[in-house]
């Protein structure tokens, strides 16, 4: 809700996609003029807390929630590592209406998938992708930290309001965060940061782009935001940020 907060008031986003079950209806309630989306979480059941959302519209990770809300408007999100062409068409037949592609494409594959989707099926399909933010290196259903707090079972609490991540041995931090199902989630150490591709990736035939937060702070989220939406309206931007990376953008396979 802080995050949300912090740039709801700018101008020239078109979708924010929410992922707080808990809250999304409240956010909804608080601000009617933004076109809020509620993302289904990568492991999800019925007996899931974060199923119970109703809307229209939904991001999805995976094909289980394809189908089961097929007769909603559907984004699909990064987690669904859609990477080849037939995949992209069967997507189209489900009536996606954005289409994430995989964090692990480099720009020359990006190009050579929309050149190659576009010959055979003769039109430039819907494709979104992440221009910033961290990647979701693992999602688990078990819960180490309940056992590093010293509890036997889930659900005991032991996560709320604290600042969690894991230090490797090279000393850089992978942060983690919980949900109301006890599901946990490692990001990546470094933010992907694009900002000064974003012409080339629209010239390739992305037809949106997205930023990902997760741990930044509010004054990070408006920061950021309001850069990318400068670089995009006046070509420049007042943003330096540090520690981040390309992730595959600009990795040339070799032959």
């Amino acid at each position: 809700m802080y995050q949300l907060q912090a740039i709801s008031e700018l101008d020239g986003i078109d979708a924010i996609y929410y992922d707080d079950p808990f809250t999304y209806k409240v956010a909804k309630e608080k601000y009617p003029n933004l076109n809020l989306i509620p993302v289904l979480p990568r492991i999800n059941n019925d007996r899931s807390k974060s199923s119970k959302v109703e809307a229209s519209a939904y991001v999805i990770n995976n094909f289980g929630d394809l189908l089961k809300h097929e007769n909603s408007r559907l984004v699909t999100d990064l987690y669904m590592n859609v990477a080849n062409k037939h995949t992209i068409a069967s997507l189209c037949q489900h009536n996606v209406e954005s289409i994430t592609i995989s964090s692990e494409l480099n720009q020359l594959q990006i190009r050579e998938l929309i050149e190659d989707f576009n010959e055979e099926f003769g039109f430039i399909p819907p494709l979104e992708m992440v221009v910033y933010g961290r990647y979701q290196t693992m999602v688990t259903k078990h819960c180490f930290l309940a056992k590093e707090f010293g509890y036997e079972n889930k659900n005991c609490g032991a996560c709320r309001n604290r600042k969690l991540a894991l230090l490797d041995r090279m000393n850089y931090e992978f942060p983690i965060t919980t949900d109301y199902d006890c599901n946990v989630t490692i990001y990546n150490s470094k933010a992907v940061h694009l900002i000064e591709y974003i012409q080339d990736i629209y010239q390739m035939g992305i037809t949106s782009i997205r930023l990902d937060f997760s741990v930044e702070n509010p004054d990070e989220v408006y920061e950021i935001t309001k850069a990318y939406l400068d670089k995009l309206t006046y070509n420049d931007h007042e943003l330096n940020l540090s520690d981040v990376t390309f992730g595959y953008f600009l990795d040339i396979e070799k032959n």
